[in-house]
């Protein structure tokens, strides 16, 4: 796992349990483009180093994914093509280490 020197472990850590556990998740289409909308913010937060956005976004994401009850007959689906890609793309930039956390670096 990256040590992002800008982002804290727990918060790498939790992220990517939320990332390893949507290909599991089944929610109704609306909430699919909610989830690909989160990812897309989360995306930007960690291209900007910008600690808070990145807790919100992954804060967001946990409470954006499936509950417990459900509606009898709610269409339940998993996730589409869109939200996996991101998702890859998210997980690869969680483990590729940190160019600006990088010490000796003498540019």
């Amino acid at each position: 796992m990256t040590d992002h020197g800008w982002l804290d472990k727990e918060t790498v850590v939790d992220l990517r349990a939320e990332l390893d556990a949507l290909p599991q998740w089944r929610l109704g289409v609306e909430r699919w483009v909610e989830v690909e909308l989160i990812l897309d913010r989360l995306a930007s937060a960690l291209t900007r180093a910008d600690r808070e956005a990145v807790r919100e976004a992954a804060n967001l994401l946990a409470l954006t994914g499936p509950v417990r009850v459900t509606r009898i007959g709610a269409g339940h689906l998993p996730p589409p093509d869109e939200v996996m890609e991101r998702r890859a793309v998210l997980e690869h930039v969680l483990v590729e280490p940190d160019p600006v956390a990088t010490p000796d670096d003498d540019r």
